[in-house]
Formats: structure tokens, C-alpha cells, sequence
């Protein structure tokens, strides 16, 4: 990041922004197994 660019949302925001990301992200391959995930991929 350059030292011009002041971000518009503090820092924890973002941080916060990535945990929601990421618990959404375990609830929905919860149980999965790698062959399950990847099948995901290809239908997508």
C-alpha cells in the first residue's frame, strides 16, 4: 500500500470482513472431503 493512499474503513473492518468471509467459507464445506471440494471447482 502506498503511504498516499489513506484507506476509508479502518483496518479492523477489513480483518472483520475476512473472518465473516471465512466462516462462511468452513460452514459451507463442512463435512466435505478433498474429492467432494474439488468436484465443486468443476461445477462451478
Amino acid at each position: 500500500m502506498s503511504g498516499k493512499h489513506k484507506p476509508d474503513r479502518a483496518w479492523r473492518f477489513y480483518v472483520d470482513d475476512m473472518i465473516g468471509f471465512t466462516e462462511k467459507v468452513l460452514a459451507y464445506t463442512e463435512g466435505m472431503d478433498r474429492h467432494a471440494f474439488g468436484t465443486i471447482s468443476r461445477i462451478c
